[in-house]
């Protein structure tokens, strides 16, 4: 009987635990994320960090994109996610973000309120990009 206690107890742990794990994953890109890093299209000489509080903002409802700058919209509207697996420079994807009006996909990773997005191979005039959640 104590046995089966103990096994009872460690299989709820495992599964509470399971289920703590896909939470914090699948927060989802609904919220609003800040630069904080590029690499791949950097201007020579320009440091590839940015500090919190530099105004890069990427923001996602349900549907809904925006991007900010200082405070000024850059773009924005529609986007959707795919199911696409890539592995560029050492990471792999499973999803892609479509921008609504572009078919170009931006492959993307959250992990521990990081956002990393790439469009390719740094090496392929590729980037990728790294945003933490605000």
């Amino acid at each position: 009987m104590k046995q089966k206690l103990q096994v009872l107890i460690i299989a709820v742990m495992v599964i509470i635990a399971g289920c703590q794990k896909e939470k914090a994953e699948s927060g989802g890109l609904n919220g609003k994320w800040e630069l904080r890093s590029m690499t791949g299209i950097q201007v020579a000489g320009v440091p590839p960090d940015f500090k919190s509080g530099n105004g890069h903002i990427l923001e996602f409802t349900t549907d809904q994109y925006q991007r900010t700058e200082q405070g000024k919209s850059v773009t924005g509207g529609k986007y959707s996610i795919v199911n696409a697996a890539a592995e560029f420079d050492g990471i792999s994807y499973k999803q892609a973000i479509l921008y609504e009006n572009s078919d170009l996909k931006h492959y993307f990773n959250i992990s521990e309120n990081k956002l990393t997005v790439s469009i390719g191979p740094v090496a392929s005039d590729g980037y990728t990009a790294v945003y933490e959640r605000l």
